[in-house]
């Protein structure tokens, strides 16, 4: 009986441990990547602002052979959208937000089944001697008020990170194949 009490209490414990961490999780997620690019902000900004081009770079639609891509017509500039649909990677829609020529491009996703906790994502440029571009990417949003759902948002950097990192090397790699 007393090693069903103690055994109760160490569950106890830990079920406790578990809430109160969850408490003070954040719920909000935000985090950025950079890289600089051997191609002045001319050459890098294009494959940004037309959604088609991402197809190129994108990682994540690079992850799912069954995603479906439709884009909006134009799919450039403010409004411009594109809507996917896989077997892994469900379903969604991307829209640019705004753009500010050769400067910036940011833009919202709403997953399918989460529209209501969008992520919002953003790219800026900086011209370097005319000849380089820094870009950054930044990533975020929130999970809303969901007790469980913020140990999402704890580990969304961990799990989107790298995929960001990969498309800043594609990208690179995207320009570097345009120009040569």
């Amino acid at each position: 009986m007393k090693l069903l009490r103690r055994l109760s209490l160490v569950v106890g414990i830990i079920v406790l441990f578990f809430v109160i961490r969850t408490a003070f999780l954040d719920r909000d997620y935000s985090f950025s990547r950079s890289t600089v690019i051997a191609a002045p902000v001319n050459a890098v900004f294009p494959l940004l602002a037309d959604l088609e081009n991402w197809q190129d770079w994108n990682p994540w639609l690079q992850t799912d052979p069954s995603i479906v891509l439709t884009f909006s017509d134009p799919a450039k500039g403010v409004g411009a959208f594109y809507l996917w649909s896989g077997e892994q990677s469900g379903s969604g829609k991307l829209i640019i937000t705004k753009s500010g020529y050769l400067e910036e491009l940011d833009y919202r996703i709403e997953f399918e089944g989460w529209e209501d906790l969008p992520s919002y994502g953003r790219f800026d440029l900086k011209a370097i001697d005319g000849s380089m571009t820094e870009i950054t990417w930044t990533f975020e949003g929130s999970v809303g008020d969901g007790f469980f759902l913020r140990w999402l948002a704890s580990m969304m950097e961990t799990r989107v990170a790298p995929f960001m990192e990969q498309g800043l090397e594609n990208l690179e790699s995207e320009i570097t194949e345009t120009n040569s």
